[in-house]
């Protein structure tokens, strides 16, 4: 993100904070499009996806994720999908952590 952000001439906005999901169902790791709006960070790519909303499209965005109760800083995500995660009436999620689950 880091690189990302200086090629492109730009400052490293202040952190976003929000409540996480971890969705080992999930294909990707998403974050609602509100917060690179309001870091003005741009797209870099769109994709096709399948959401419980139906198909769409999608932007992708770099990302660096920082967990501080758990100790992790700056995981880089180089792609990173952004979606409407706000839902009425519930808590402000704007990351849902796509996990692989390994099962044998």
């Amino acid at each position: 993100m880091q690189e990302f952000l200086a090629s492109s001439g730009k400052d490293i906005p202040p952190a976003v904070q929000g409540m996480a999901l971890i969705d080992t169902g999930a294909f990707a790791t998403a974050v609602d499009t509100a917060v690179f709006k309001r870091l003005g960070i741009s797209a870099i790519d769109k994709i096709d996806t399948s959401t419980p909303h139906g198909p769409g499209n999608s932007d992708v965005y770099p990302a660096s994720i920082t967990f501080p109760a758990l100790k992790l800083t700056d995981l880089e995500m180089e792609r990173v999908i952004g979606c409407h995660l706000q839902w009425p009436g519930e808590k402000e999620v704007v990351l849902i952590l796509w996990m692989v689950r390994w099962t044998q």
